[in-house]
């Protein structure tokens, strides 16, 4: 419902002033009494949000690197000291929504990626024999290009407020034959066009639930 002042402006539910100009309100207007006076009830009359609802973003914490590294060969998990995040919890009940982008090539045909929390791996499927849990990968066209492995997660740590946790990647090829798998640049450096270099990040939302 639009609020007419003085017959001359007018101002939205989307909070934008049309024909603007001068004028006055005719009667007095109530915003509504705060119940206390911290931030989260006094953001809530400005956003319309109902004071103690969920999925407001308290904070946001982002890290962005061109810097190359690889894949150790086999099968064990790399971690991608290089995308790894710290995030302080302002709540107990808090959840992390992690938001990643990885460039990579490789010398393999399959390269795998996986969320972590603390240096273990989070938001993935079951480990079953040799198949591995993993939250995403890829397959290689071939060697010389540079993909890309994006994805996201939604993680409820349940640590207390003021936990500071470290969220990241872990990677690893998808053979154990000696395949290596190289973070943003290609599997092969021949100074050819689609010898490109790339650039990864991570994003950390905390979201009160």
């Amino acid at each position: 419902m639009a609020v007419q002042i003085s017959g001359t402006t007018v101002i939205d539910n989307s909070r934008n002033i049309t024909n603007g100009g001068s004028g006055s309100f005719s009667s007095t207007v109530t915003v509504g009494a705060q119940s206390s006076s911290g931030h989260l009830t006094q953001k809530s009359y400005v956003d319309s949000l109902v004071s103690g609802a969920g999925g407001e973003i308290l904070q946001i914490v982002s890290t962005h690197t061109t810097s190359q590294s690889n894949s150790a060969t086999g099968t064990s998990w790399t971690q991608l000291s290089t995308l790894n995040r710290s995030i302080t919890i302002s709540s107990s009940s808090s959840k992390i929504l992690i938001v990643a982008g990885v460039c990579f090539g490789s010398s393999a045909n399959f390269a795998y990626f996986a969320f972590s929390r603390n240096g273990s791996r989070i938001g993935t499927g079951s480990d079953e024999s040799s198949a591995p849990g993993i939250s995403g990968g890829r397959v290689l066209d071939v060697d010389d290009f540079v993909c890309q492995w994006g994805g996201s997660y939604l993680d409820s740590p349940g640590s207390s407020s003021g936990t500071t946790l470290t969220y990241g990647i872990q990677f690893r090829p998808g053979a154990p034959s000696g395949d290596i798998i190289y973070v943003n640049r290609s599997g092969t450096v021949s100074g050819d066009y689609y010898n490109t270099n790339g650039a990864s990040n991570i994003t950390l939302y905390e979201i009160k639930p």
